[in-house]
């Protein structure tokens, strides 16, 4: 006899005896077909079938799937569909927009008892492949057996008509139940329940912003802050990510970037604002986002053609700006979806970039302790060149000393003499270095002071008074900048003389009978100077 091995699941719609039905050569009675036949009309019932028809442009439609359940698809072209996995259902995107979501599909079609999955003018496709599809496989569900153009009845295009009577040898006309009871018909279809008046509601569309940075002080990948020398002309990674359900054909997601941070000098967004956001708008702009400047801010916009993410590359500009700490603040606000919603992924809205700079402004001034000092005395005068603060990590500090004598000086023999006080100074201090012309600062030296004294000889030489005078120029710092235009004078003073003595007498010749006298005067070229003796 000729039976039909087809399980419900296996017929198409419409099609009598499924597209997988067969005939067999062997015979049999009429009655054991009849028995056959009731027994096969009397199985359990195919599974309730959900019709589920495209929706309108931008409409959703939203069923849940069952094991063993029947999914009937009417007016719907998945060849050309987006088909994706979405929390363990599938998201089908049509070319008009609109969107099907079936939940709880890919537990039902990887389970013992798959779906029954019945799309119009194809015929039955295997659940597993809307799956596949999902994987970036080709749909491909080229019409497979079916009713042939113009024939009510049949296995499809290779099949012929069903006439009773004719499936198998020696089986004569009558002696099977009619085709319409032999053959259970499908049951009536099921629709999505919704409220009247209301369109089945599909699953919202989501889609999350979210912003990291990477740089010299963060390891181990992207986070929320890190620090960057300006010195060292450090770089910084910023990612901005669109994540969350892919954007479809017509669909744009938005979000907004504030620039924003302080510096040490209170300048508001110090001197970085500008450049930060023309920085983020040509990264995006590069592949194709939109974005636009206004003021401290970025507006960036996706559509379902672009990247779901970028990265902009911030690199600290190594000026002469007295800014450290200077911190760049990059902040998310105002997500937006078209046809959805959108959020700004917790924890991750905002990125701060600390900014620290070596760059100092130090100002170098010379003081001493006298105004004048005394040879005789043995007097001193100390003289201190100060920084106007410690020398900072990896900066240098010059300064050009130059010691000069007044212009009633007689004799410059100091000057070697305060230029010795002050080599020997440097050369027992750590940090400081003298060449004899430039005084060198570096960060070993603990301070801010260094001092020198100058002691004035007591020698024989008649060069009172002299005025030594220290002037401090040409400074230069190699992180920022420094300043010095500055000198302190110390006048010497000496009691030495360089005395004549000499002898005259009033007359050439004196009579003794006439009692002559002569006056003879000894008379010294200068008046003793006080505290001084001249012996002849």
């Amino acid at each position: 006899m000729a039976t039909d091995t087809n399980t419900p699941q296996d017929k198409a719609p419409g099609t009598p005896g499924g597209a997988r039905g067969t005939a067999h050569g062997a015979t049999t009675s009429a009655d054991e077909a009849l028995q056959l036949a009731q027994a096969a009309g009397t199985s359990d019932s195919a599974p309730a079938a959900v019709t589920i028809t495209a929706p309108p442009a931008g409409g959703r439609a939203e069923v849940t799937v069952e094991a063993g359940g029947r999914l009937v698809f009417q007016g719907v072209d998945l060849a050309t569909a987006q088909i994706q996995q979405f929390e363990g259902g599938l998201l089908i995107t049509l070319a008009n927009g609109g969107v099907i979501f079936l939940a709880d599909y890919t537990a039902a079609a990887e389970s013992a008892n798959p779906p029954v999955v019945e799309v119009e003018g194809i015929g039955t496709i295997d659940a597993g492949q809307l799956l596949a599809a999902t994987s970036g496989a080709n749909l491909d569900i080229a019409p497979g057996a079916g009713p042939a153009a113009g024939v009510a009845h049949g296995g499809g295009a290779a099949f012929a008509t069903f006439t009773p009577g004719t499936i198998g040898d020696g089986l004569a006309q009558g002696s099977l139940q009619p085709n319409e009871d032999f053959l259970r018909s499908p049951p009536e279809h099921e629709t999505l329940p919704v409220a009247d008046g209301e369109e089945e509601a599909a699953p919202i569309l989501n889609s999350e912003f979210s912003i990291q940075i990477s740089g010299a002080s963060s390891t181990g990948g992207p986070a929320q802050a890190v620090t960057l020398q300006e010195d060292s002309s450090d770089s910084a990674e910023v990612t901005i990510a669109m994540t969350g359900d892919p954007l479809v054909a017509g669909q744009t997601a938005t979000v907004v970037i504030t620039i924003g941070g302080d510096t040490e000098n209170g300048a508001p967004n110090g001197d970085f604002t500008q450049s930060v956001a023309d920085a983020i708008a040509a990264a995006a702009n590069s592949i194709n986002i939109d974005a636009v400047v206004s003021g401290n801010t970025v507006s960036l916009t996706w559509d379902a053609t672009d990247p779901s993410s970028f990265s902009v590359l911030l690199t600290a500009n190594d000026d002469a700006l007295l800014d450290s700490p200077e911190t760049l603040v990059l902040t998310l606000s105002d997500p937006a979806r078209s046809g959805g919603t959108a959020a700004i992924v917790g924890g991750a809205e905002e990125a701060t970039a600390t900014i620290e700079d070596l760059d100092q402004d130090i100002t170098i001034s010379i003081s001493d302790t006298q105004a004048s000092i005394s040879e005789e005395a043995g007097g001193s005068d100390v003289f201190t060149i100060s920084l106007s603060e410690a020398v900072g990590a990896g900066n240098t500090i010059t300064v050009d000393v130059d010691f000069a004598t007044g212009s009633d000086t007689e004799d410059a023999d100091f000057v070697a003499t305060a230029q010795a006080a002050l080599q020997a100074a440097a050369d027992a201090t750590a940090g400081v270095s003298f060449d004899g012309t430039t005084l060198t600062f570096t960060d070993a030296f603990a301070g801010t002071d260094l001092s020198f004294t100058l002691t004035a000889a007591d020698d024989d030489l008649t060069d009172s008074p002299e005025t030594l005078t220290v002037t401090l120029s040409n400074a230069t710092a190699v992180n920022g900048t420094a300043s010095a235009a500055d000198a302190e004078s110390v006048t010497i003073t000496d009691l030495d003389q360089d005395i004549v003595i000499s002898i005259a007498d009033t007359q050439a010749s004196i009579s003794e009978e006439a009692g002559g006298s002569d006056t003879f005067t000894i008379s010294l070229s200068e008046a003793m100077a006080a505290g001084n003796t001249v012996t002849v």
